[in-house]
């Protein structure tokens, strides 16, 4: 993520305005959590215990110039998931003949980009614990 902030999602996650979610739906999962950050003045009790959460995490963002960019994360530690993504046009506007690319962030390296055709429905490969940015811009003329 901060990665992307400070490259390629700059104008969204630095400069932009967040958006409300698409209407995604996805399957639950259940992640650990332990909690050790306390004041070294007290007594150490760890809190543990489990959360509830969608299995993909996402959110939209505009950036300035009106491009839109949406970010989904795979909370699954294996295996890997295609995600289809509906691009309703009444909260995206109209934006066929838009350029649309996806970039995935890499555990070593920089994030790898490829463009995909418009189309009011896309399917994206989210692999456990990456960050996929698709990106819609404003249309071409």
């Amino acid at each position: 993520l901060g990665e992307l902030r400070v490259g390629v999602a700059n104008k969204y996650l630095v400069f932009g305005t967040m958006r409300r979610p698409l209407p995604i739906v996805v399957d639950e999962i259940k992640l650990d959590w332990t909690h050790f950050n306390r004041p070294h003045r007290e007594p150490f009790e760890p809190e543990s215990g489990v959360y509830t959460v969608p299995e993909v995490f996402h959110s939209a963002w505009t950036a300035p110039d009106g491009s839109i960019g949406l970010f989904f994360a795979n909370l699954h530690e294996q295996g890997d998931a295609a995600l289809t993504i509906e691009l309703p046009l009444a909260t995206l506007g109209e934006r066929s003949g838009s350029i649309v690319t996806v970039t995935a962030t890499q555990p070593i390296g920089h994030p790898v980009q490829h463009a995909v055709a418009w189309s009011p429905t896309i399917t994206i490969e989210a692999p456990p614990r990456v960050l996929v940015m698709v990106e819609v811009l404003k249309n071409v003329p």
